[in-house]
């Protein structure tokens, strides 16, 4: 059986959310797994985010390249938001949630 743990997308960092005027948007840091504090590097497998909003009975998933994004208030209450980075051989990494 193969993990492959090595290549595992690291989770985001500073996933910051703000709602207002109908609008939800959200920004996050990604982390890359090679190179240096300094110089970090992406992994050549790297093929972007799944992003998750949910009420618990709405749920809207979209996967994009941008570390942000801005969507429509359809929900009522609150909203849980979960990003996670893709690999294109191990899937989805590590999920980061915040609610709004």
């Amino acid at each position: 059986v193969w993990n492959a743990i090595s290549q595992r997308e690291l989770p985001v960092h500073d996933l910051a959310l703000d709602r207002d005027g109908g609008i939800i948007t959200g920004q996050w840091m990604e982390r890359r797994r090679f190179g240096t504090d300094v110089a970090p590097v992406r992994s050549a497998n790297w093929e972007g985010y799944r992003v998750t909003l949910t009420d618990g009975s709405t749920t809207t998933e979209f996967d994009t390249t941008s570390n942000s994004f801005s969507v429509s208030d359809i929900y009522s209450g609150p909203v849980t938001v979960t990003v996670r980075q893709l690999n294109r051989f191990t899937g989805e990494g590590p999920t980061v949630s915040e609610t709004i």
